[in-house]
């Protein structure tokens, strides 16, 4: 095992948690040992059960840590930043060798231009506005990496949707409505993995990273590579057009990252039945 290098995991039961830990227990990340941090279980070798917001758990002398962890049912959005808190706390005391903090394509808010991550950010939900706030609580911290995430294909409002029917807003001059970057289940756990392997290799890695495959893909592709029916509403003045990532920094890192298709995300999240939201 000298060779192996610890990852700690924040929000081990959250979705993503779950994700990682899915994926990673099929096709064990090679060199990394994860150890799991979450609200409830906690009772295996690699489980710590604990509530960051209460008591922060030792974490092993120089893992990586990556903070997936987020505000538990019915708390305010400003406990996204306590959490961000608890992350650099545990991160400074394990003298972790990189911290990544999980947060979302939506501080960048309203625009159709491509969000870069030197762009603006213009969050226009409360749950943006909670994840820019904790962004502030890492900003400038050395050995830091904020990973701004698209949507998730099956953690999203379309491939995560249940309903009996679908509508969706229609966008002039785009036929396959919202136009959203995403990423699939399988391939965010491989760049998670691939980042943290870099991180350990002491690679120079950005201080914010957007995360997601490109290009764009509609969400009417979406639904229709999944074979559900769907229909057009009436035209909403608050529908966002498009949400694009700029990827020139991951792709970078990891030039063989597929492109993003509607198939190809639909076939990821079908492989993953067990995960569910």
């Amino acid at each position: 095992m000298t060779n192996q290098q610890r990852i700690a995991v924040t929000g081990a039961t959250g979705l993503l948690g779950r994700l990682l830990r899915m994926v990673w227990a099929a096709a064990p990340p090679a060199g990394l040992v994860p150890l799991w941090i979450g609200r409830s279980g906690g009772s295996g070798p690699d489980e710590i059960c604990a509530d960051l917001m209460a008591d922060l758990p030792d974490l092993p002398k120089g893992c990586i840590l990556l903070h997936l962890a987020s505000v538990a049912p019915g708390r305010p959005p400003s406990d996204h930043a306590a959490l961000a808190r608890a992350a650099v706390a545990m991160a400074d005391r394990a003298e972790a060798r990189h911290l990544f903090v999980a947060s979302t394509a939506a501080v960048y808010g309203i625009g159709r231009a491509p969000h870069a991550e030197s762009g603006a950010t213009q969050p226009v939900s409360d749950y943006g506005r909670a994840k820019l706030e904790a962004e502030a609580v890492v900003a400038g911290r050395t050995a830091t990496t904020i990973l701004r995430i698209g949507n998730v294909a099956g953690a999203d409002a379309i491939l995560g949707n249940r309903a009996a029917r679908v509508v969706l807003d229609p966008v002039p001059g785009q036929p396959e409505g919202p136009l959203r970057s995403y990423i699939g289940p399988r391939s965010l756990a491989r760049v998670m993995a691939d980042l943290a392997v870099l991180a350990q290799s002491g690679a120079a890695l950005p201080a914010i990273l957007n995360i997601a495959q490109a290009p764009p893909v509609g969400m009417a592709s979406l639904l229709r590579a999944t074979g559900r029916d769907f229909e057009w509403g009436p035209w909403n003045p608050g529908v966002i057009p498009r949400v694009e990532l700029v990827t020139t920094r991951l792709s970078a890192l990891l030039p063989d990252l597929a492109p993003a298709t509607a198939d190809g995300l639909v076939a990821e999240r079908l492989s993953l039945p067990d995960w569910q939201p």
